[in-house]
């Protein structure tokens, strides 16, 4: 069980990648995703912000009533998405209990690691929608994480491993 003052950021796969593991493994992954919740009873959670697991944490994060800060890499991540997409985004940005714009405007690589590093330094816990990979933002933001002191032994990432899946 997790102290009183946990704060569970996230950092997960897009949906394409959670596809790859099987047509049900997205309902899978939103499930696991607010059983982890449950269990860490954050009083807060930090999300990225982007499709996929971000967002469920956002999602999830109302639906259980925890507060949530949207940590947005720069305005306008969501620019060339679609239109649903971007509708969604806004919605998930009005119930954030917070919005931080982690660098300036206009879409740069580099300002997603700045975000997920901003994450990391502000929360007790990553909650990692990952199969383990080092590559990709997810496997870096783990990685960085982890030269913080965070781990799976002691509990400080908790992830959700989409090859756990069993349709």
């Amino acid at each position: 069980m997790a102290a009183p003052s946990t704060i569970a950021a996230g950092t997960g796969y897009r949906p394409d990648e959670w596809q790859k593991f099987g047509p049900g493994c997205i309902a899978w992954a939103r499930v696991q995703l607010c059983k982890k919740l449950v269990e860490l009873k954050p009083v807060q959670c930090i999300s990225g912000m982007a499709l996929g697991w971000d967002q469920w944490l956002a999602e999830a994060c109302i639906e259980l009533g925890i507060p949530f800060i949207a940590a947005v890499p720069f305005f306008g991540q969501d620019s060339i998405w679609p239109k649903e997409d971007r509708y969604r985004y806004a919605r998930l940005l009005s119930r954030a209990s917070g919005v931080h714009y982690v660098c300036s405007d206009g879409y740069e690589p580099w300002k997603m690691h700045m975000r997920n590093r901003w994450m990391v330094a502000r929360c007790t816990h990553l909650l990692a929608g990952w199969d383990g990979k080092a590559e990709g933002g997810t496997g870096s933001t783990v990685a960085h994480a982890m030269s913080k002191g965070f781990s799976e032994q002691n509990g400080t990432i908790v992830r959700v491993d989409p090859r756990e899946y069993r349709p």
